[in-house]
């Protein structure tokens, strides 16, 4: 640069706009940085406001050239005499202006220093609770995939599916080996992805595929063990036998997986429980319709279950998943209410009768006890399913949600432990928006929104996320975003739930009692006493919120849990009628903190 040049951009100010303008660039992106993830404002601000300033220094630079500022206004600088010139006194203002910006970012700077190992510690304790324990895909880890349906007629779907199922099952009661959960291995059915991205998704350094071909009594099963860090195959097999060989196959495939991954088994290997094969084809029948969860083939699957009783009347498994099936049937059956309590009741005592070591019964009965408000019970048969299945995920699940969550309101500890079940199933939506919901009743709203907007990625249709969403943003006074998710609700009653709340908070008087309207008359209404009380208690009519709930409790209409778990009824808490009502029920906050529980997670 000639030393000319380099005079005329001193004379003109150049250097000193550029230095100011860096300064209060980079003052602008810290506070970017600051504000932008406490506000509900889009992920690409920040690189959109770094690229503007990126492309204003050169012109910034250019105008500083180009123009001068005088006493007249701002003049080209062609235009401006030299007798005539500020350029001096303008110069020392811009002195004053960046010694002034350089303190400011002098001050910060110092404050970020001083307390950088307070802000990585705080940031690390907000990772652990925010995000699953992270998982190393350590030797001793396996994920068991779908099978794949070979049958002539790709009509045996259930088939394979149950194998694989069970399988899993068999490998998941080995002490020292972490299986993925069932959710999400079988989420990656009918994709073609590479077997080293399953491995790595799922945390897992062995996958376990294969293929079912069913004719008549004759199968063919073929299976491989792959090393999803290599992609290596470990081991490969085919078996060729008669449908009354299942049971053998299945010890003898998990018997395999032992012997290749150099497991260390203590005590006898766990085997699969025999049963008749018409009983058993049924059973897998019966699981298959049950996980697709809606009206009919719950419905169908009772019935399939009560066939499989009556093959195999002593099949503890067919009890316990036929009571659940029962319960979740509940909102469509038209019996009366006690007909079908007793129902579920009768199906689990007969699964303790038929094998008191079934783990997954005491966790159904724990569930079923706090549903009654008997947290002695639920106690009893939580602490008798830690006991028998102390690594099964739905024994941890069902404690984490229902018991430390719902009944006791220990938020820290409910989150902890479906964070473990998360981070072995990963993928699993039903787990995800449960964790959504804990951290409601917990009024961490920005952490409901990203487990919700999680559910959402995984399944856009999944009923009742945008109105939780919503709920969110309507509780940080961000209204017209609540009322956007509240409109995308697939749910209609719900949607309407949460637009009657909107509308009113915004004033919009002639929406809202139209919306009312709809919702008062929607057949759900009779069904669904929290969310009514929700409205009437958003929208100032408190009398009718608190009748709606105690009509509730006293004809058993409702969760009672999720009466005091509810964040939507917060504005009940300061009514005396509140703490009666807790006070009548037993569930005081101190009798509820005087509960001695522990949940024990495995390593």
């Amino acid at each position: 640069m000639s030393d000319s040049l380099f005079t005329e951009l001193k004379q003109r100010n150049v250097f000193k706009v550029g230095t100011a303008y860096l300064v209060v660039s980079w003052l602008l992106i810290q506070i970017v940085d600051t504000v932008v993830p406490h506000m509900t404002l889009p992920e690409w601000i920040p690189g959109f406001v770094i690229i503007a300033l990126m492309v204003g220094f050169p012109i910034a630079l250019i105008l500083a050239w180009v123009f001068e500022i005088t006493a007249e206004g701002i003049k080209k600088e062609s235009e401006v005499k030299r007798d005539e010139s500020t350029t001096s006194q303008t110069g020392r203002k811009l002195d004053f202006i960046i010694i002034g910006l350089m303190a400011i970012a002098l001050t910060y700077f110092i404050y970020e220093s001083r307390f950088t190992t307070g802000k990585e510690e705080l940031a690390k304790e907000q990772s652990s609770s925010t995000k699953p324990t992270e998982l190393q895909a350590s030797d001793l880890s396996i994920a068991v995939l779908a099978f794949a349906d070979m049958s002539p007629n790709k009509d045996q779907e259930y088939f394979s599916d149950g194998i694989a199922e069970e399988l899993l099952n068999l490998l998941a009661k080995l002490p020292k080996l972490r299986v993925a959960g069932r959710t999400s291995a079988f989420s990656y059915k009918n994709k073609d992805i590479k077997i080293a991205q399953i491995g790595e998704e799922l945390n897992v350094a062995h996958v376990l595929e294969g293929s079912v071909r069913k004719a008549g009594n004759t199968l063919r099963i073929t299976v491989q063990l792959i090393d999803a860090r290599t992609d290596t195959h470990l081991w490969s097999e085919t078996y060729d036998r008669p449908l009354d060989d299942i049971f053998a196959i299945q010890d003898e495939i998990a018997g395999k997986v032992v012997a290749e991954l150099r497991l260390e088994i203590l005590g006898e290997m766990p085997k699969v429980q025999k049963i008749d094969d018409e009983a058993y084809i049924l059973y897998l029948q019966a699981r298959h319709l049950a996980n697709q969860t809606s009206k009919e083939s719950v419905a169908k699957a009772i019935e399939l279950y009560k066939a499989v009783l009556e093959i195999e009347p002593s099949h503890a498994p067919s009890w316990t998943w036929l009571a659940a099936e029962i319960h979740n049937y509940r909102p469509y059956d038209a019996r009366p209410f006690e007909e079908v309590d007793q129902e579920e009741q009768d199906a689990l005592n007969k699964a303790l009768v038929a094998d008191p070591n079934y783990p997954e019964v005491y966790s159904v009965l724990g569930t079923r006890a706090v549903s009654e408000n008997d947290l002695g019970s639920a106690i009893k048969h939580y602490t008798r399913a830690m006991e028998l299945g102390p690594k099964n995920l739905d024994v941890i699940r069902h404690i984490s949600s229902a018991f430390l969550g719902d009944a006791l309101g220990r938020y820290d500890e409910a989150i902890e432990g479906l964070k473990y079940v998360l981070a072995r199933d990963q993928l699993n939506v039903k787990l995800l928006a449960n964790l959504g919901v804990r951290y409601m009743a917990y009024q961490n709203w920005g952490e409901a929104i990203k487990y919700s907007q999680r559910v959402l990625r995984l399944s856009p249709d999944a009923g009742a996320i945008h109105f939780r969403m919503g709920y969110a943003y309507f509780e940080m006074g961000n209204v017209e975003a609540a009322l956007a998710e509240f409109a995308q609700e697939r749910i209609e009653f719900v949607s309407l739930a949460g637009k009657a709340v909107a509308y009113h908070a915004l004033g919009r008087q002639a929406e809202f009692d139209n919306v009312m309207i709809e919702f008062k008359k929607h057949p759900s209404a009779k069904d669904s006493p929290t969310i009514l009380a929700m409205v009437y208690a958003e929208t100032g009519d408190i009398e009718t919120a608190f009748e709606l709930i105690f009509h509730a409790v006293k004809q058993k209409q409702t969760y009672i849990p999720e009466i005091f778990n509810a964040s939507w009824l917060s504005n009940l808490h300061d009514d005396p009628r509140w703490n009666e009502l807790r006070t009548k029920l037993g569930l005081e906050k101190e009798t509820l903190e005087a509960i001695e529980f522990t949940l024990i997670l495995p390593d």
